[in-house]
């Protein structure tokens, strides 16, 4: 039989080398995957401290672990996101977890070599060898033990969680309430950025937990509202928003604020005590979009880059809430020198955090990232055509007038650097900020500018702000 064939069909017809090319493709595809997810295992090693992490079974919905299926897996635990990789990184694994189920719980230590894979029903740990050229291997088994059994208990695990997040959002809050007064006494140079005055975290079981909202809650959960703020009447700690203009939230990755077209307001849809309610926010100017990030790091420190300020925890600690506008305020002042700088830097800026009021609590940062994004600060501080100290003392000069114009006490500016002055055991993090001018030339400034701010009214309306911090209930 002859069989004549469509120029249309042939087309559709691939040839043999046609579908070796493909499965090549294909090969290679998978071959990256797995070497970023193998990366990504290494850096979570040192992270998580070889502590068991609670698998959390829902992430792993079908039966399928095909490379292709566990890229959609969205992980809501650090217990998930290593299974996950382990399993793109490695065919044994993922064969061995096919045939035995998805576990209730891992381990990875050794630097991300070694993975421990716990299974509760038949209280039994499986060993995996991870070589980088071999593939992984099993290599022993023990008994699950009773305080591994206790650690991936998913209950503890979110509870623990939830603890975890109060804290951090305490922190966050705080910084927000600081940075959103702060920001509104800098010079607009450009584009200014929308601002709805709120903070949104995911929800997850843990922030569930926190917010007091049932466990299977989806989409995003108000955090923080500024009582100066445009969503001060609309909005309260604890809202669920599951709509955003147009789109429906399903979790953090769809709240983009700053994708939403024109000028007028933004409409959200809001559930509280069980009711739904659409609403309409119009959001407030601020001079630029800022991202703020607060890291769980001992040094006490602050530094900025286009469009991000970072606060460690540790300066949170080390300072009252007028000391720390003080250096927010200092790190606005480098951003607000640079506003007029390149196309790139002012695109940076405009997709900041504060403006589209987003905060998720972020991975534990490792020395290594934290030398390598202040590399990146380094070489911008370059670029300037002041010297690193000149830098500072200006940087200085912004963060007392943007502290007095937004009601804090200016002579804090003197407190923190007297105490930064004596403190010994405050080193920096990186070497380059040794260009910092001496304390002694610092507080001369300081205390000069001060001297010539105008005499403060005793009948001011609020007064130097508080330094009580904002707690979630």
């Amino acid at each position: 039989m002859i069989q004549v064939t469509s120029a249309k069909q042939a087309r559709l017809s691939p040839s043999h080398s046609e579908i070796a090319v493909y499965l090549l493709l294909m090969a290679f595809i998978s071959s990256c995957a797995a070497d970023a997810a193998m990366g990504r295992l290494r850096g979570a090693s040192p992270r998580l401290w070889a502590q068991p992490q609670a698998v959390m079974r829902p992430d792993f919905p079908t039966a399928e672990l095909s490379v292709s299926a566990l890229e959609k897996v969205k992980s809501t635990a650090p217990g998930s996101q290593v299974l996950r990789d382990a399993l793109v990184a490695q065919a044994a694994v993922r064969k061995f977890v096919t045939d035995h189920g998805i576990p209730d719980g891992v381990r990875i230590t050794n630097h991300g070599l070694q993975l421990e894979l716990m299974y509760v029903q038949t209280s039994t740990v499986y060993v995996f060898a991870l070589g980088d050229l071999l593939p992984a291997d099993l290599v022993g088994t023990r008994e699950l033990n009773y305080v591994e059994r206790t650690a991936i208990n998913p209950e503890n695990h979110w509870q623990r969680a939830s603890n975890d997040l109060r804290l951090y959002l305490d922190d966050a809050s705080r910084l927000l309430r600081i940075g959103r007064r702060l920001l509104r006494a800098v010079a607009p140079q450009g584009l200014p950025a929308r601002d709805l005055g709120f903070m949104v975290v995911d929800a997850t079981p843990a922030s569930a937990k926190v917010f007091g909202l049932p466990e299977e809650s989806r989409g995003v959960i108000v955090a923080y509202v500024d009582p100066d703020g445009p969503s001060a009447r609309l909005l309260k700690r604890g809202d669920l928003l599951t709509a955003l203009a147009d789109r429906r939230l399903s979790g953090i990755d769809d709240y983009r604020p700053e994708e939403v077209q024109g000028g007028g307001t933004i409409p959200v849809t809001r559930w509280r005590a069980g009711e739904q309610e659409s609403l309409a926010i119009t959001p407030e100017a601020l001079p630029f979009a800022l991202e703020i990030q607060v890291i769980d790091i001992s040094e006490v420190n602050a530094f900025a880059v286009p469009g991000l300020v970072v606060v460690t925890r540790a300066m949170l600690n080390f300072c009252d809430d007028n000391e720390l506008a003080f250096v927010f305020g200092h790190e606005l002042g480098h951003i607000a020198e640079r506003q007029s700088g390149t196309r790139k830097e002012r695109e940076a800026m405009r997709k900041g955090g504060i403006a589209p009021g987003v905060i998720a609590p972020p991975e534990d940062f490792s020395q290594l990232q934290l030398r390598l994004l202040l590399a990146s600060l380094a070489n911008w501080r370059s670029e300037s055509s002041l010297s690193l100290q000149e830098q500072e003392l200006l940087a200085d000069r912004h963060g007392i007038e943007y502290a007095v114009h937004a009601g804090y006490d200016p002579t804090a500016a003197v407190r923190f650097l007297e105490v930064l002055a004596r403190r010994e055991d405050i080193r920096p993090v990186v070497e380059f900020i040794k260009a910092h001018p001496p304390a002694a030339e610092r507080l001369q400034q300081a205390r000069k500018i001060i001297g010539e701010l105008p005499p403060r009214s005793s009948s001011s309306a609020e007064g130097y702000r508080s330094t009580r911090q904002p707690t979630l209930n």
